[in-house]
């Protein structure tokens, strides 16, 4: 091409309370964000431009709409929504704005304080930072009001007011009233399987959506529960429970790589240094011998042989050999990679759809 691609990876960021990406599956959409002389758009997966690079910066499409951002970050930038074919859907009016989950998508009025100012009757002030929530017609459902908040998940959304941590409905209906204070989630956005991780005191427990503690805290660490289990931390080692708090696979391994949450039937886990994945009966399926590893996403989970990355079926085989400076999980059987400063784009078989880019 004779255009200069410059690869991106988005995280979903609208404030100071790091509400990065939330542990959802990746909706299957055929479209992949690039950069083209400081501009963003998407690409398909044979490689070919589908919308051209004409945003400032873009994020992934989600329940068919990705939210753009026309104008300066942090200054007269403003967030709106497009849909497949790059038109606009609700137009931009936002000082941020995160992907739809669950028909809502989570927005921001004003300005973080440690980020820049918003424009406001022709000059830049620095407006404190809201959340609230829209529907796909761009209307408010719930007013920009909250201090902080994360997209919905089964139902419920997690809102600061304050210093005090609480869940709203879609009506914006508290549900479980604010009350944790520097509840601390550990990286918690919602509920996962019905259950909500939190730290009480020193010690980390689990609350259902009444806003009951259901396993009491004891942990020192915890994960969302996948697939029926929840990985949790004692001390320095690392086991796995069920939804009574009871120990399926009992605390013995080192903190890994990537969370250890189980994913398509296996889990990461780490011992003597090496990287390995177990079943739900704390087998070892997939010897421990990789220096790094993450979970497993569409059949393929990505592995570190001598500092180079590569991918593994859930065999133990080598998929794609380990040759890439960095990867990112497949998604719609597509992966981002990198050599060097070059990004590009591969297949399940290894193949580029678009070959490694100066970025």
């Amino acid at each position: 091409m004779k255009y200069l691609i410059i690869f991106i990876l988005t995280f979903i960021v609208l404030g100071s309370c790091n509400n990065t990406n939330q542990n959802e599956k990746s909706e299957i959409t055929g479209l992949f964000i690039i950069s083209q002389n400081g501009k963003q758009g998407f690409i398909n997966k044979k490689g070919e431009i589908a919308i051209s690079p004409q945003f400032t910066e873009v994020k992934d499409f989600s329940e068919g709409l990705a939210p753009v951002l026309v104008g300066t970050k942090f200054l007269d930038g403003k967030w709106g929504y497009i849909d497949k074919s790059g038109e606009f859907i609700i137009k931009p009016q936002f000082d941020g704005a995160d992907i739809f989950r669950q028909g809502v998508a989570l927005v921001t009025m004003g300005a973080d304080l440690d980020a820049g100012s918003v424009l406001v009757k022709n000059k830049y002030e620095r407006i404190p930072r809201k959340y609230g929530y829209i529907d796909k017609s761009g209307e408010y459902i719930v007013n920009p009001q909250f201090d902080c908040a994360y997209g919905f998940q089964e139902g419920l959304a997690k809102v600061e007011v304050g210093d005090k941590w609480g869940y709203i409905n879609k009506s914006g209906e508290f549900v479980i009233q604010p009350q944790f204070g520097d509840i601390e989630f550990a990286g918690q956005y919602g509920f996962s399987e019905g259950l909500a991780k939190g730290k009480f005191g020193v010690k980390y427990g689990f609350i259902d959506k009444s806003g009951k503690i259901v396993i009491a805290p004891q942990f020192d660490g915890v994960f969302d529960f996948s697939e029926g289990l929840a990985k949790v931390s004692i001390g320095n080692t690392r086991g796995y429970i069920d939804k009574t708090g009871n120990y399926i696979i009992n605390p013995q391994y080192d903190e890994s790589y990537d969370n250890g949450s189980f994913n398509e039937g296996l889990a990461l886990i780490k011992t003597d240094g090496k990287h390995g994945y177990i079943n739900k009966y704390g087998e070892i399926k997939i010897t421990p011998q990789f220096e790094e590893a993450t979970n497993f996403s569409e059949g393929l989970a990505r592995v570190k042989i001598i500092d180079k990355w590569g991918f593994i079926y859930k065999t133990g085989k080598i998929a794609i050999k380990p040759q890439f400076d960095w990867a990112h999980d497949f998604h719609d059987d597509i992966a981002l990679i990198s050599i060097g400063k070059k990004r590009g784009y591969i297949n399940r078989n290894g193949e580029y759809i678009w070959m490694p880019q100066n970025y």
